[in-house]
């Protein structure tokens, strides 16, 4: 591949046709908090991703974040089934409500529309430490499934030096990757350190030279691509990647490979 591959592309607004990609953060729905261009907004996430290049998308409900977590997954499934190859789920469980969590966690992974688990301890108000959430990794590690949790600030991060230590066998997403920069400096520490901590690089507002830094410190097998579509638009995040001071190896990897691994897919 031409060392000016991925500049091209984005400069001139073509497509990554060559480099598998898998946006690992993904909504559908509509949000309480944020203005959203098109709450019916399946059609307008595969175009997106169609222009892009983005092969797979893992997603989650918005619904199913911010009120009825069962209606919300069943969302999911209707989309994965709609776009087959396309999209895998996200499973949201609501802590607060445990005997309906574990009865949604088996009932969901029973579909086969599911290859994830998404929490979110800010918007249901339970630390990731908890025992709910405990019961879902035990889940998790028993399905080989990986868990991409909603992380922000420093104290968020650092419950993840005992969980990945206590649950080796679940692969943790942090999503955002703690946010700001002290929280991201120490989930690059926290990544280093424990070979079942993953860094998402979705967010509100992006850092010079960050994506370098968690690529460099905490290896490029560490840090995945996501756009927390449909919160955020689709086209900078490629571009953040593409256009990034970083080996085309490690584009590779962040753009798709490490979720492929991930994820097992054939």
């Amino acid at each position: 591949m031409d060392k000016n591959y991925y500049y091209d592309c984005v400069k001139s607004g073509k497509s990554l046709k060559d480099v598998f990609i898998v946006d690992s953060h993904m909504h559908l729905g509509c949000d309480r908090n944020f203005p959203i261009q098109d709450t019916n907004n399946a059609k307008m996430l595969v175009s997106k991703m169609n222009r892009c290049g983005i092969d797979f998308g893992g997603i989650s409900s918005l619904l199913a974040l911010g009120g009825n977590f069962e209606k919300g997954n069943d969302e999911i499934i209707a989309l994965v089934r709609d776009y087959p190859g396309r999209f895998y789920g996200q499973i949201v469980i609501n802590p607060n409500y445990p005997e309906m969590a574990s009865r949604e966690l088996e009932r969901c992974w029973s579909t086969g529309c599911f290859k994830e688990i998404k929490i979110h301890p800010v918007y249901h108000k339970c630390p990731a430490n908890g025992d709910v959430y405990r019961k879902v990794y035990h889940f998790a590690s028993g399905k080989n499934c990986p868990v991409l949790i909603h992380v922000w600030g420093v104290e968020q991060v650092s419950v993840f030096f005992e969980l990945a230590k206590q649950y080796p066998d679940v692969t943790f997403i942090l999503g955002h990757a703690g946010g700001e920069i002290p929280a991201q400096k120490l989930a690059v520490s926290l990544a280093k350190k424990y070979d079942n901590i993953i860094l998402d690089i979705t967010g509100s507002w992006h850092y010079e030279g960050m994506l370098e830094f968690m690529v460099k410190e905490a290896g490029e097998d560490k840090v995945v691509f996501g756009t927390d579509a449909v919160f955020h638009e689709i086209y900078p995040v490629i571009g953040r990647i593409a256009m990034a001071d970083m080996s085309d190896t490690s584009k590779r990897k962040v753009f798709g490979l490490n979720m492929k691994r991930i994820l097992k897919l054939a």
